[in-house]
């Protein structure tokens, strides 16, 4: 419908799609990027401070001890280029990548993309992610959900019941809370 928008809690990798003029309909600067919302004490079951829980996911690479020498050496060296700084950057470029290393996210080229308009629209949400949300408390490596799955499920149902004017915004947000307290035993 027009005049409806949404909010929702992505990770920040999806910029890329989301910024891309020939697939999506939120492109061109019709998307804001901020860190998660706190919300009001009152909805944290069992008490405690309330964050912008950011949600990050962790990643790695493994070794198998199993290889032979010669596939280890090859796997060392994988994983110390897949990390380098020159990847990283050709990566954001490229894909829309997250880069770890402080010395891509300072270069002037990241600098200046994280303005539109931009050739790498990851940058765009790196004052939510950087600068504010992986700071602590707001910090968490993930999962900190243990049925994210049905979570996501049931977010983007509601959502989607909301947007297409079956429910209001405010019905939208008790049904989420009524099935996200079942799901996670505090009702």
């Amino acid at each position: 419908q027009s005049g409806n928008i949404a909010m929702q809690t992505q990770y920040h990798e999806f910029a890329a799609s989301i910024e891309d003029e020939k697939t999506s309909r939120a492109a061109g600067g019709k998307t804001a990027y901020a860190p998660c919302p706190k919300g009001v004490p009152s909805w944290i079951k069992n008490g405690g401070e309330a964050v912008n829980g950011t949600n990050c996911g962790i990643g790695g690479i493994g070794i198998n001890g199993n290889a032979s020498d010669d596939l280890k050496r090859a796997a060392y060296i994988f994983a110390i280029w897949s990390v380098s700084r020159e990847n990283q950057f050709n990566v954001l470029k490229g894909l829309g990548g997250t880069p770890t290393r402080k010395s891509v996210l300072a270069m002037e080229e990241v600098q200046k993309a994280k303005q539109r308009p931009t050739t790498m629209p990851n940058a765009l949400t790196f004052d939510a992610v950087y600068d504010y949300g992986i700071k602590n408390p707001h910090f968490v490596l993930g999962p900190k959900i243990p049925n994210a799955n049905e979570y996501h499920s049931i977010l983007a149902a509601e959502v989607q019941k909301c947007l297409s004017n079956e429910q209001t915004p405010e019905e939208a947000c008790a049904s989420i809370q009524t099935q996200l307290d079942e799901l996670n035993d505090a009702g």
